[in-house]
């Protein structure tokens, strides 16, 4: 109810009452939802901040506030040194108006989600703070409040419905006049009378912070668990912005920071899992080489065009079913496994790698995760937060797991963009001017990148293993066969202005594929 027409006729009595004849100083802002108006008189100092986020919106009063050297704004000029007149509640809304000198209207529209700072010259809308909420560009001054016709006979024209008259009443009075059996067993007149009386409280009796379903409230009644009541509305909002932000906000971004560094430590310890058992197959299974000279002491004993052959494993003295190509010969098979060997020593070079810094990453977040669940403090922990993102920016690029889909292919890493922003940062911040870049021919999908392994050339079935890609993650995935453009990353341009995912790209070749995930 800190938004609420009955409280905010509260504070602007209040508000007339200690600050009227204050000037503005300044007008400011340093956070992205936040203005910060400076009022003086004579000697006297006050600030007046205005929170008006999507999730909570606010004013409060503060004495001393310590302007940030850096990334702050001035606004609205025109109102420097202008007097405050008088502050009046918009009838019957959840706005309040701040009149100053020569027609000026400072107007904060607290309505849900839609909370906005409007400023009047005289009828005219000037500024928004808010300029994507497109609708307040055609507010005037005197669309704001609703008149509402008290009397018991509208009272009656609506069937003792209370809630059609005072439609400002919200959901924690509502619930407590559906609760109220005293006043659900009177007569219409009797509860006329009621409901004016019970007005004329709202006016005068204490104003509570406490809880309604969990949430953190300022109310006009006892609440369903009350953290302290106040006379002053002025005392009372400055009480509940501190109260929500420090005990209800640090709560929730503590759960959230903690439960994504939880999902982040899972996904690691996976990751790790998955990379340990691939490594120990690769590492126990008869390798490459291994089949390579195996077939080069048996060259006499295979056939010509055989699809397989069954020869003696001088490694374990046991048979052993080698796999050909039958279109080669004996020693073309053994010089293709010998080409496979050192793709499975680069795949089990990059796994080792991969795993050493996974495993760094997991402690590093495992420390995160104890050093936040022991933060008690809601300044503490938002200072945490914001240095180890500073560090993630610092240290470098961000995961290329969180940001793309990777796959390997005989010691190659391919990297798969997953929406048109990403495929600008693998584009241009990931892949190196020799790595091979791949694209669905005209038509929208991921940018692919190969990563040159040292100044071999790429070999073609990872070539058209990566350009199944291209076309699986493209409009065309669908189709039977699909035109992949592929090239080097050096002949690829981000030109300014393109929209995300766009580029220029010269020298191309073309490769049809059938569209596939494997």
């Amino acid at each position: 109810m800190h938004t609420n027409y009955y409280f905010l006729s509260r504070l602007a009595e209040e508000i007339n009452s200690t600050y009227l004849g204050y000037e503005i100083s300044e007008i400011f802002s340093q956070e992205k939802d936040e203005v910060i108006f400076e009022l003086t008189e004579g000697d006297n100092q006050a600030f007046l901040k205005a929170t008006v986020t999507t999730t909570f919106s606010c004013l409060n009063f503060l004495r001393q506030y310590a302007r940030a050297k850096k990334n702050t704004i001035n606004l609205w000029p025109e109102l420097k040194g202008k007097k405050l007149k008088n502050v009046k509640p918009f009838e019957n809304e959840r706005a309040i108006c701040f009149e100053f000198e020569n027609d000026f209207s400072v107007v904060f529209k607290f309505f849900g989600n839609r909370p906005n700072i409007l400023i009047y010259e005289k009828e005219t809308l000037t500024y928004t703070f808010n300029n994507k909420l497109l609708s307040d560009k055609d507010i005037k001054l005197s669309d704001l409040g609703k008149h509402i016709e008290f009397s018991f006979e509208n009272f009656q024209n609506h069937n003792g419905d209370y809630s059609k008259l005072y439609v400002t009443f919200g959901k924690t009075i509502k619930k407590y006049f559906q609760q109220n059996e005293e006043y659900l067993n009177l007569s219409e007149s009797r509860k006329w009378e009621y409901l004016q009386d019970f007005e004329k409280k709202l006016k005068t009796d204490p104003i509570y912070i406490g809880f309604e379903n969990g949430i953190p409230c300022l109310s006009l009644i006892p609440t369903e668990k009350n953290e302290g009541q106040f006379s002053s509305a002025i005392e009372a909002t400055n009480a509940f912005y501190l109260f929500y932000q420090k005990d209800f906000t640090f709560a929730n971004l503590k759960d959230i920071e903690l439960k994504r560094l939880e999902k982040e430590v899972k996904k690691t310890e996976n990751y790790i899992t998955n990379s340990i058992s691939k490594l120990d197959n690769l590492k126990n299974s008869t390798k490459n080489e291994e089949l390579g000279h195996i077939l080069m002491a048996n060259l006499h004993l295979v056939k010509e065009c055989a699809e397989q052959v069954v020869l003696n494993n001088f490694y374990t003295n046991e048979d052993i079913k080698i796999r050909l190509k039958k279109e080669l010969s004996a020693q073309k098979n053994a010089e293709n496994y010998y080409r496979k060997s050192k793709n499975e020593k680069l795949e089990i070079e990059n796994l080792e790698n991969n795993l050493a810094f996974h495993s760094e990453k997991l402690e590093s977040l495992i420390f995160d995760l104890e050093k936040i669940r022991q933060i008690e403090d809601f300044k503490e922990l938002r200072t945490y937060i914001k240095s180890e993102s500073q560090n993630t920016i610092q240290s470098g690029k961000p995961d290329k797991e969180d940001l793309f889909k990777c796959f390997q292919k005989d010691g190659y890493t391919i990297m798969v963009g997953k929406n048109a922003k990403n495929n600008d940062i693998l584009t241009t911040q990931y892949a190196h001017k020799e790595d091979i870049w791949l694209h669905a021919r005209d038509v929208s999908g991921s940018h692919v990148i190969i990563k040159k392994i040292g100044t071999q050339n790429v070999p073609n079935h990872v070539l058209e293993y990566a350009a199944a890609l291209a076309a699986y993650f493209s409009k065309r995935k669908n189709e039977s066969l699909v035109p992949v453009m592929h090239t080097l990353k050096k002949y690829v341009r981000k030109k300014k202005g393109l929209p995300d995912g766009k580029v220029i790209v010269d020298k191309e070749s073309t490769i049809m594929v059938k569209p596939e995930l494997k």
